[in-house]
């Protein structure tokens, strides 16, 4: 995908932190959303929230392939938009 400017964006440019509550991704160290987990159980067994990890890890791998194929959520391609028209 290429942005305003002409930039194209490259996996490089992204980043992303996940743990057992849900994940937010990076555009150049910039935040450009997420997801959290509405309700999370106070005492959840540490396999529960092994699992929890590896699929926000999962999740927020394949929102950044999707963004880098042109497709992706408006309100993380527009937040790269804003990020780009400050860079340029």
């Amino acid at each position: 995908m290429v942005v305003k400017g002409g930039n194209a964006m490259t996996r490089e440019d992204f980043s992303f932190k996940a743990d057992s509550n849900g994940y937010m991704i990076f555009y150049k160290g910039k935040p450009i959303g997420g997801a959290q987990a509405q309700r999370t159980a106070k005492r959840r067994p540490w396999q529960h929230k092994v699992a929890d990890v590896k699929m926000h890890t999962e999740t927020a791998k394949l929102t950044i392939r999707c963004l880098l194929a042109g497709d992706g959520y408006k309100f993380m391609t527009d937040a790269i938009k804003a990020i780009e028209g400050e860079t340029c």
